[in-house]
């Protein structure tokens, strides 16, 4: 009987620490239930964190890039002006001296009637070229109205921009408004008007022995 007694005791002692167990994980599942869903949210942050990073990496990249891509045309640009330089030294090779004329308003003008006003009739022009002062045709990208002071045919090399030559006349008036103009010929007006206005170094090209190139 003894022992029969003690065996349910035992068994009820089990089920109440059972029972116990079981209310207990119960009432913890709430809690765990949300920290479950910290932690989730936080992996999630995380994630998000991630990709931002990400985004920020490749923009850096993309940026680096850019950086690159710029340094290589600044490079190559500076290589172009090292050729312009090497050639205009290779002027002297070939038995010509620049004569430095000074700093020189830049403009350019096309055969228009804006530009040339009435020298731009057909009255002035019966053949359909455009001749300039001196009675030259003028030749886009190679002539140029200049002052009095640089004579008819002259050579002269613009810093940056090549060698002209002197084919036509500036007007007087702007002369004296500007002071030393030299001017441009173009193709056509819009090309001119792109152009605008510089300052430039301008030389005159002598052959050795004296004479304009």
């Amino acid at each position: 009987m003894k022992s029969n007694t003690l065996r349910k005791v035992l068994s009820n002692i089990l089920w109440i620490f059972v029972f116990g167990y079981i209310l207990i994980c119960l009432a913890m599942s709430p809690l765990l239930l949300v920290e479950v869903n910290k932690v989730r949210i936080e992996v999630t942050a995380l994630d998000t964190r991630i990709d931002i990073l990400t985004d920020e990496v490749r923009t850096i990249k993309e940026e680096n890039n850019k950086l690159h891509g710029l340094l290589d045309r600044a490079n190559s640009r500076e290589t172009v002006n090292y050729g312009i330089m090497d050639l205009s030294y290779s002027n002297q090779d070939d038995n010509k001296d620049l004569e430095f004329l000074g700093e020189w308003r830049i403009t350019a003008y096309c055969s228009c009637e804006k530009c040339c006003g009435k020298w731009a009739s057909s009255k002035y022009r019966p053949d359909g070229i455009v001749r300039g002062a001196s009675g030259e045709q003028l030749i886009p990208g190679v002539s140029v109205a200049a002052p009095a002071s640089l004579v008819f045919g002259t050579s002269i090399e613009i810093d940056g921009l090549g060698e002209y030559i002197v084919h036509d006349r500036m007007a007087q008036w702007v002369i004296k408004k500007h002071g030393n103009t030299i001017d441009l010929y173009m193709e056509d007006h819009k090309e001119a008007l792109e152009f605008g206005v510089r300052i430039l170094t301008v030389y005159s090209l002598q052959a050795e022995g004296g004479g304009d190139v």
